[in-house]
């Protein structure tokens, strides 16, 4: 071929292309082409029953037909729907994905073809098949043609490397003068012209092809840039030699240490020492100092320093507890990494990277200005003695930020369930913006951490690891939550009283509230007359019950005696008289029991017996004792009434043979017509008594009991003391 037709050959083909890139061009901004790709329809569950089977002879006719073609692909999505795709449709489809087919699978159906899909046996569905094919057979016979007309122009584009270079320099020719478009390259350095829209609406081109022109513009702002920087600092220079000094100093009081780590916005300050003047920029600042071993009080001070000042500030240290600790070791790229645990800066690598933390669950994330960490955080679980390594990766972030633009072709699906819905779904530590159940689709191939998070909530466990890979581009998380919240309903018997949980008062009984999982102190008030249970703890299970109820002791107490009225509350009393020939009592002050001094007890007692000398006129010694019971005291609880009587060897004048008996009347009922003491005179002592349950014969407010000897006593009565308790 000769130079001249050579050249004409090449022009003619020029032509061409510029003719079809015009073409196209006004094709795409004309109308928007529906894309060829067939996507399966959702059922709704009220169709009838013919358009169930209308769908379901759609898929076997879809089936039967593109699987005699090898250009279609069987492909599914992760709710298991099947449809049938061209390589071309596949790779515009973010749904579904190809089906991988085992090494036998593919050995047989090299040997003997794709097996033939299911007949319909029902001669209804058979006619309807009939009646639907011409449809189906007309659409994938234009899909089919479809791809195989972009193949062909794909191999055309592709003849020899002639027309491939003339078709690049055509297309950037084309483009150039295009308001609006622009070159990208994608990783297999594939060049295309898209507008902005575009180019951020895909994922395949990432970086901008610079044309001539931009470079020399960049090259050149980046020059003019450099001669500002060196004009800045120049005047930077001149201005700080000047009168007015653009810097402030720190000085750092430390108490029992020299040297110590200073850390300025969590960058370490070289050079400092304690009490010497440390040089800082003007503005505000976070300083910390950290010291090995040793709590730093306060943990941080802000400070704002002006040009010129002097700004002081001091830290003090307390020994730390190094009880139940474990190592943590923390390895980063970047030695001047920031290390943070819960939250709480420890210093950066530079200065060290062995930490001791309590046991425990902990958090650990690192920071680097203008860099991102891999994994951002590391959850782990200290136990006492142990002694654990973890490590991070850091990019920078344009790079991190082309590193997400990369090709999807290599991601996966992750289904996150638990069984309490709508707990937060977190990513490698970062909180994604779905909640359970959901599938997390375009996952990237690689291990990945999940966690769940749902205020109220304990979760099991607190993360998986799963990973996606192109054999597996399914993975499951499941987690369970449980309440950390309980309701319970707290009570006092037989009173009210308040109730305190940890040392915080909650209500009067009964109190019904909602409390975390796990042991509480309670305690209680005191109530009159009552003796409230002990400070104790109440498990809060998850399992366990709802109600608790704690019980107070009844502590009403009256002591009668002549020592004494016990309590003298002005309300307690006892009158000394007899009792004529009848029930009705009468005080006297002459007429009535006698006191006697008992030599063992060190004290008197009442002598009763009868009223009058020789029993002329007939009468018998008696004793009232009133006493108050406040309107709180259950007196459905047992009450005893204890009666310290003995009888006497003194019988009364011309009986030969005596003996002593006593009666009891409560609030003028007859309790008890005639008692004989357990003991005797010489057995007194605080053991011996007569005990009687009155609680069912008393009343809140007054009440009173009559002791008085009767007609059938012939010797008397020693009584030391009553008790009502």
């Amino acid at each position: 071929m000769t130079k001249k037709e050579k050249k004409a050959t090449e022009q003619e083909l020029r032509r061409k292309i510029q003719d079809k890139l015009k073409q196209e061009f006004q094709r795409q901004k004309s109308k928007q082409t529906d894309s060829e790709q067939h996507e399966p329809q959702l059922i709704d569950r009220n169709v009838d029953r013919s358009a169930l089977d209308r769908e379901m002879v759609r898929k076997a006719l879809y089936e039967e037909i593109c699987s005699r073609y090898p250009e279609f692909i069987k492909c599914e999505n992760h709710l298991n729907e099947t449809a049938w795709l061209t390589p071309l449709e596949l790779e515009q489809n973010f749904e579904f994905y190809a089906v991988e087919e085992g090494w036998f699978t593919r050995l047989k159906e090299g040997l003997f073809g794709r097996p033939a899909p299911a007949e319909l046996k029902d001669k209804r569905l058979k006619d309807l098949a009939e009646e639907m094919r011409p449809e189906i057979e007309a659409d994938v016979k234009k899909r089919l043609e479809y791809y195989r007309q972009k193949q062909k122009e794909f191999a055309e584009h592709l003849t020899d490397e002639l027309e491939r270079k003339i078709y690049e320099e055509e297309m950037d020719r084309f483009y150039r003068n295009k308001r609006g478009y622009h070159k990208y390259r994608n990783y297999l350095g594939e060049t295309k012209w898209m507008t902005k829209e575009e180019f951020l609406n895909q994922d395949e081109f990432t970086e901008e092809v610079l044309t001539p022109r931009q470079i020399i513009l960049r090259w050149t702002g980046a020059a003019v840039l450099v001669l500002l920087i060196f004009f800045g600092a120049w005047k930077l220079f001149d201005y700080l030699s000047g009168p007015k000094e653009n810097k402030a100093y720190l000085i750092v009081q430390l108490k029992d240490v020299r040297v110590a780590p200073l850390y300025i916005d969590k960058n370490l300050a070289i050079g400092f020492s304690a009490n010497v003047p440390y040089l800082i920029t003007p503005g505000e600042h976070e300083v910390t100092v950290i010291r090995d071993g040793y709590e730093t009080l306060p943990k941080t001070q802000k400070i704002n320093a002006s040009a010129g000042d002097t700004v002081r500030i001091g830290f003090r240290f307390e020994k730390k507890k190094l009880i139940n600790t474990g190592l943590v070791v923390v390895d980063a790229p970047r030695r001047d990494a920031a290390v943070l645990f819960d939250g709480e800066f420890y210093g950066t690598l530079t200065d060290k990277s062995r930490f001791t933390l309590p046991a425990g669950a902990h958090t650990v994330t690192i920071e680097k200005a203008g860099y991102v960490s891999s994994p951002p955080q590391h959850v782990f679980n200290l136990r006492p003695g142990d002694t654990l390594k973890v490590a991070f990766k850091l990019s920078a972030r344009k790079k991190a930020a082309r590193a997400k633009a990369g090709s999807v072709l290599n991601t996966g699906l992750v289904e996150v369930r638990s069984n309490v819905k709508n707990a937060q779904i977190y990513l490698d530590g970062q909180l994604t913006e779905f909640e359970t159940d959901y599938v997390l689709q375009r996952i990237p191939f690689g291990k990945h951490i999940i966690r769940v998070a749902k205020k109220g909530y304990k979760v099991y466990p607190k993360e998986r690891t799963i990973e996606i890979s192109s054999r597996n581009k399914r993975a499951v998380a499941d987690f369970t939550l449980t309440n950390l919240f309980k309701s319970v309903t707290l009570e006092t018997r037989p009173v009210a009283a308040q109730i305190f949980i940890d040392d915080k008062p909650v209500g009067i009984s009964p109190v019904r509230l909602s409390l975390p999982l796990g042991k509480h102190r309670i305690a209680f008030s005191d109530v009159p007359h009552y003796i409230k249970p002990d400070v104790g703890s109440v498990e809060i299970t998850e399992n366990g019950p709802t109600q608790f109820t704690f019980h107070y002791d009844l502590a009403f107490s009256v002591n009668f005696s002549l020592s004494g009225i016990q309590p003298d509350n002005g309300r307690n009393s006892y009158l000394t008289g007899y009792l004529p020939n009848g029930d009705h009592f009468v005080q006297s002050a002459t007429v009535g029991p006698e006191s006697k001094w008992i030599k063992t007890l060190g004290e008197k007692v009442w002598d009763l017996g009868f009223a009058f000398q020789y029993r002329n006129p007939p009468g018998q010694d008696a004793l009232v004792f009133q006493f108050y019971i406040p309107g709180n005291v259950d007196l459905s609880q047992q009450i005893k009434l204890k009666i310290y009587a003995y009888r006497s060897d003194e019988n009364y004048p011309l009986v030969i043979k005596g003996s002593s008996y006593y009666r009891i009347d409560i609030n003028n009922f007859r309790f008890r017509k005639q008692v004989r003491p357990l003991y005797r005179q010489d057995e007194i002592s605080e053991d011996h008594y007569d005990s009687f349950t009155i609680n069912e014969f008393l009343h809140p407010g007054n009440n009173k009991i009559m002791i008085a000897t009767t007609k059938k006593t012939s010797a008397r009565v020693i009584l030391w003391k009553v008790v009502i308790e």
